[in-house]
Formats: structure tokens, C-alpha cells, sequence
């Protein structure tokens, strides 16, 4: 008895390898995904301008 698989797969002579048709699980479940529909994040750029302000070092009092 021959297996179903083995007529559907390819050689590739620049792989050397057997070409399969396997796809992976993660893969198959993201391509039938629909387009996320919210509206892209917020920038945050003006929050790392914030960031990058330096305050000057505060003066100690000497005693």
C-alpha cells in the first residue's frame, strides 16, 4: 500500500531536500485571519522627547 503523501512531494535539486506541501499549523491559522480592525497605536514619540530631557543636578546645601 503507497502512502497518499509520497506522490505530492517534489525533489529540489537546489535544496536537495524533498519539497513538502506541509504548512505549518501557526501558519495556516494566521493566513485565515481577517484584518484587524482597530486603528494603529498612538505615536510615542513625543513621550521620548520627555525621556530624553535632562534636568539639571540639583545644588546640595553645604552645612
Amino acid at each position: 500500500m503507497r502512502s497518499s503523501r509520497a506522490g505530492r512531494s517534489t525533489f529540489s535539486p537546489a535544496v536537495g531536500r524533498i519539497a513538502s506541501p506541509v504548512v505549518s499549523l501557526t501558519a495556516r491559522r494566521l493566513a485565515a485571519l481577517p484584518p484587524d480592525p482597530r486603528p494603529p497605536l498612538p505615536s510615542v514619540t513625543a513621550y521620548d522627547q520627555l525621556l530624553r530631557h535632562t534636568r539639571p543636578p540639583a545644588e546640595r546645601p553645604t552645612s
